[in-house]
């Protein structure tokens, strides 16, 4: 997957670098698939809800750190990792009544011990040997700006 190239179909050149989306896209899947294999054998997941996966918890994330300094609105690095603290420990608390997010019922899927093994080690080689070869083509017959043809190698 990290091979993975964006080639236009007219001129056969690579323009993987002019498009940021790619190495998101590529962090993404491999996050998926992780999970995936680390919850998989857990008793009640026979599938993974992409629903859940994304962006309103971490908006509400966001909101909780910044209601630990309602005046602050430019946190310094250490600000921000003891708010973020702060929050992580909390969350099986309530939902805050004076929070303008909506409760998303999401759960953590694993306990601090496992979270901070992991923030201590480097997966990204565990991930890698986890995922499969992919070998993709995609043809984007869009009103893109550049009305773009490429494939995916």
């Amino acid at each position: 997957m990290d091979q993975w190239k964006l080639i236009d179909l007219k001129t056969g050149a690579d323009i993987t670098n002019r498009y940021s989306f790619i190495r998101g896209w590529q962090t993404t899947i491999k996050s998926v698939m992780f999970l995936w294999n680390r919850i998989k054998d857990v008793d009640g997941f026979n599938y993974l809800g992409l629903r859940g996966l994304n962006q309103d918890s971490l908006e509400n994330l966001f909101a909780s750190v910044r209601l630990h300094g309602a005046a602050n609105t430019n946190h310094t690095c250490h600000q921000f990792t003891a708010a973020l603290k702060t929050v992580v420990n909390k969350l099986v608390s309530p939902t805050n009544v004076d929070s303008n997010c909506e409760n998303d019922t999401c759960t953590p899927l694993d306990d601090l011990v496992g979270l901070m093994r992991y923030a201590s080690n480097d997966y990204s080689q565990e991930v890698e040997e986890q995922s499969p070869e992919f070998e993709t083509l995609i043809d984007f017959n869009t009103s893109e700006p550049d009305n773009l043809n490429v494939k995916i190698l």
